[in-house]
């Protein structure tokens, strides 16, 4: 049995690098996620795992790609193609003609913030492509999760990973087979996201810079005091009348932020008014 001390260490590092809360009565969450961890290491148990971190943190010798494993195991959520297709309806039924109305045909500026593996940012261009064909329009897609971001620049995934939420005809438009039966972005597409690193808790954001932000089902592992200031600086990268979408489960209750919330086509979405 693992002691709780061990997963207060693990817990505390990771909410001291991400913000993200795993509470005592949580501790089973960390369990797979630690076995993965210590597999990686080559260690046989969490307890090993454990004494290499302690041991490391105290001397402050953590290695880069030990700090960078355990953030990848903390932050490795949920994520498909065209994930909760109300949004994307949101964005090319409302959202971008209101945009071109009011800049004169011109197309949006996209953060697909917590991009994780990239499927967000992917289901976001062929959405817009398929429909708005001229746009000029730009992608922002950011994630903590360095090997995330390598396999969202690739934008390779097996069959299993098309297959969750693909259209065979999306597949065959935009990607194209390999030799190893997965299926890779068409270079021609690839040049419209622009992936980088970014920790929504510690770096800082543009301002007055994005049409819409996207961070759907990512902030619902934050405390209420780091889920406000990060709410705070989505609210400030936004331009006047952009929009902010967070998961269909997800809320603003208590945060005292200045956005409206709208329902629009079924689901609802928060706009920055001035």
């Amino acid at each position: 049995m693992v002691d709780n001390i061990v997963y207060k260490f693990f817990a505390d590092y990771i909410y001291k690098h991400t913000g993200i809360v795993y509470a005592e009565n949580e501790y089973y969450r960390l369990d797979r996620r630690l076995q993965h961890l210590y597999e990686a290491f080559g260690l046989s148990n969490i307890d090993q795992l454990y004494q290499l971190y302690n041991s490391n943190d105290h001397g402050g010798m953590v290695s880069k790609d030990m700090h960078e494993k355990l953030l990848e195991i903390a932050t490795n959520n949920e994520t498909y193609f065209f994930r909760d297709a109300t949004h994307f309806d949101i964005l090319t039924k409302v959202i971008i003609p209101e945009i071109q109305k009011e800049r004169s045909g011109k197309g949006p500026h996209i953060w697909s913030a917590g991009c994780s593996t990239g499927q967000e940012p992917y289901s976001l261009l062929m959405t817009i492509l398929d429909l708005f064909q001229d746009l000029k329009f730009a992608i922002d897609a950011t994630d903590i999760s360095a090997p995330a971001l390598i396999k969202a620049k690739k934008g390779n995934y097996d069959n299993l990973e098309i297959q969750r939420g693909m259209p065979t005809k999306t597949l065959l438009k935009y990607f194209k087979q390999q030799e190893d039966d997965t299926w890779t972005i068409k270079s021609l597409y690839s040049p419209y996201i622009n992936f980088s690193h970014l920790n929504l808790l510690s770096d800082s954001f543009p301002s007055s810079e994005y049409n819409v932000i996207f961070c759907r089902n990512v902030l619902i592992y934050q405390n209420q005091i780091n889920k406000k200031n990060i709410v705070q600086k989505f609210y400030n990268a936004l331009k006047p009348r952009g929009y902010f979408i967070m998961g269909s489960g997800e809320s603003l209750n208590g945060l005292d932020i200045p956005l409206t919330r709208k329902f629009i086509e079924g689901g609802m979405v928060f706009q920055k008014e001035k």
